[in-house]
């Protein structure tokens, strides 16, 4: 095996600078992969455009959970001022 550790400097403060190959000539497939990739694209911005901005059946639970006076309930409630409590004496 052999290295060669030549980077070709032209003075101490010059920096080497890689070789880079030229790259083939863009073809006729190129172009049609581009074409894929923006079909896929058309599809999922239609699925997109057809997803409801809302989940009826979400809206109705949430709806029916603030109509509820003992929702979230007290077990639930200490728990989140005992998280905020917490929170706020770490600040401090």
């Amino acid at each position: 095996m052999e290295i060669s550790a030549n980077l070709k400097f032209n003075s101490v403060d010059a920096t080497a600078t890689p070789k880079r190959h030229k790259t083939a000539a863009t073809s006729d497939t190129d172009g049609d992969q581009d074409q894929v990739m923006l079909t896929n694209s058309n599809a999922v911005q239609k699925a997109l455009e057809q997803t409801p901005a809302s989940r009826s059946d979400a809206v109705a639970r949430a709806r029916s959970l603030i109509a509820d006076p003992s929702y979230p309930g007290p077990e639930t409630t200490k728990q989140v001022a005992q998280l905020l409590a917490d929170k706020l004496s770490q600040t401090e």
